[in-house]
């Protein structure tokens, strides 16, 4: 044994401590280095240190930056989308469309849970959507099949929100 445990073939200079020698002991610091990653297709690329991937890594993922980004317009999107559809359908409720009659829980339940609840689920669809389609056909395919998971989701809460608040708006209205 040479160095911190790496073992070593018999006969050969001690190594200084976080190198070795031998090809197999090699393998096995990186196995440990990058959480057993480091038989089968993995390669380190040039300039890339340990432990850490290139911009399109293994498994065909995006690279972190421009999915961050990503996911970032699909959460302003959504967010954008539930106010505006709390906005056109709730706005004569809480200005009192009836006789003035005003519905705060419009205000203070039904908008942060628009408001939060759009980006919530639409974030969980694209990241689902990222994870279904990784490493399967290209990427632009895989970001266009995404972002019309998206807008479908964002569609139908849309209706269903709609209709929800139709519903709210309505009750408050003659009977």
């Amino acid at each position: 044994m040479t160095g911190r445990g790496v073992v070593s073939s018999p006969g050969a200079r001690a190594a200084p401590p976080g190198q070795c020698r031998d090809a197999e002991s090699r393998l096995a610091v990186r196995e440990l280095a990058h959480g057993g990653r480091a038989r089968g297709n993995w390669r380190a690329e040039p300039g890339v240190r340990a432990g850490m991937e290139s911009r399109e890594g293994r498994d065909g993922r995006q690279g972190t930056a421009a999915a961050a980004a990503a996911g970032c317009l699909v959460a302003a999107a959504a967010a954008a989308t539930g106010f505006a559809v709390w906005f056109v359908f709730a706005r004569s409720g809480v200005a009192g469309g009836f006789e003035g009659r005003r519905d705060w829980s419009l205000l203070y339940i039904e908008l942060p849970g628009m408001v939060a609840g759009f980006p919530l689920i639409a974030v969980l669809t694209w990241s689902l959507t990222r994870a279904v389609f990784r490493g399967r056909g290209r990427r632009g395919t895989r970001a266009v099949v995404a972002a019309a998971v998206v807008a479908l989701t964002l569609l139908l809460l849309s209706w269903a929100c709609g209709v929800w608040l139709e519903h709210r708006v309505d009750r408050l209205g003659p009977l």
